[in-house]
């Protein structure tokens, strides 16, 4: 078993408490410390829900070059049921291209102890099947499957 974060103290946390997980510290942009072709599984719970659409451009493209042929990957993101808890505003602008990223705080009122670039995303299931199918067979999208409230995308490598 594999872990990486771009988080050190969350990276020394699993290196104390799982000894049986190799753990790694990633950098915020690709590539990862691995070969092509090395997972057969791949999740990331609460990544795509916090990184611009371009990062997450390159975090899939890197996702798909480390993914065996034929493994899952598991992705989770903000869908409706937080689209629904924003302002009108936010929701028209979020329906009609279906993504948005939003920046909360940042520089020293910042107090989350994550970079300044780890915010907010939003996405819609149309926009997930358009944009990610360029990188993965969308196998299921699952609505509110992660504690009841971040929507999981199942997806598999060709």
């Amino acid at each position: 078993t594999i872990g990486t974060d771009i988080d050190l103290e969350l990276v020394s946390w699993c290196e104390e408490y799982l000894p049986y997980v190799q753990c790694n510290k990633n950098n915020c942009h690709p590539p990862l410390p691995f070969e092509d072709s090395t997972f057969d599984l791949i999740y990331a719970i609460s990544i795509f829900t916090h990184l611009d659409e371009s990062l997450q451009h390159l975090w899939l493209h890197e996702l798909q070059r480390v993914a065996k042929p034929g493994a899952t990957v598991i992705l989770t993101v903000h869908g409706e049921y937080y689209i629904d808890k924003l302002a009108s505003e936010y929701k028209s602008r979020i329906r009609s291209y279906g993504f948005m990223f939003i920046t909360h705080v940042t520089g020293r009122l910042k107090l989350d102890g994550l970079p300044d670039f780890y915010q907010t995303a939003y996405h819609t299931q149309e926009y997930i099947l358009r944009e990610w199918s360029v990188y993965f067979n969308i196998v299921r999208y699952i609505e509110r499957s992660i504690d009841n409230c971040q929507d999981a995308v199942i997806l598999q490598k060709t």
